[in-house]
Order: C-alpha cells, then sequence, then structure tokens
C-alpha cells in the first residue's frame, strides 16, 4: 500500500530524500576559503555548527573538514569579507 506521498510505508519521505539530494550535493561541492582575502577573524569557525572548520592564527590556516560540513553554508554568511565561497 502506498503512503499519502506515493511512497510506500518503509519509503522515503519527501523531506528526507531532499535531505539525502542536499548531502550528496555538499560532498561533491562544499567550500573553500580564498587565503588572498581570509582575515582569520575564525567567524565561520564559530558558527558552523558541525564544527567542521578549523582556523589558525598562527600557522595562517583555513582547513575545511569536508566528511564534518552538513552543507548548511553558515560560513558563507558569516565572512565578513566574502572570502568563502561554494565549490561546484
Amino acid at each position: 500500500m502506498r503512503g499519502r506521498h506515493g511512497y510506500g510505508a518503509g519509503g522515503l519521505s519527501l523531506l528526507s530524500l531532499a535531505r539525502t539530494l542536499t548531502k550528496v550535493s555538499v560532498k561533491r561541492s562544499g567550500v573553500k576559503a580564498d587565503g588572498r582575502k581570509c582575515t582569520l577573524c575564525k567567524k565561520c569557525e564559530i558558527i558552523c555548527p558541525a564544527d567542521a572548520i578549523r582556523v589558525s592564527r598562527i600557522a595562517k590556516t583555513w582547513e575545511l573538514d569536508k566528511r564534518r560540513c552538513i552543507g548548511c553554508y553558515r560560513c558563507i554568511n558569516a565572512c565578513p569579507v566574502n572570502a568563502i565561497g561554494i565549490i561546484h
């Protein structure tokens, strides 16, 4: 028997399907910081809910753990100098 949205009782709902597709697209794309623009202010690191970004002012590095990134792109909006962008 099909559910309300055309999926069986054990199938994916539209919401869970959308979440799955979002996770897949994040793994293919992701984000990257432009080292020439980045001021190492750590706003992206602080706002990241997945704890996927590490900024080191001492080593002057910006690192993204792609395995932890959930694709919320909050880091892009938090960056005051637009140093973070989406990789396609």
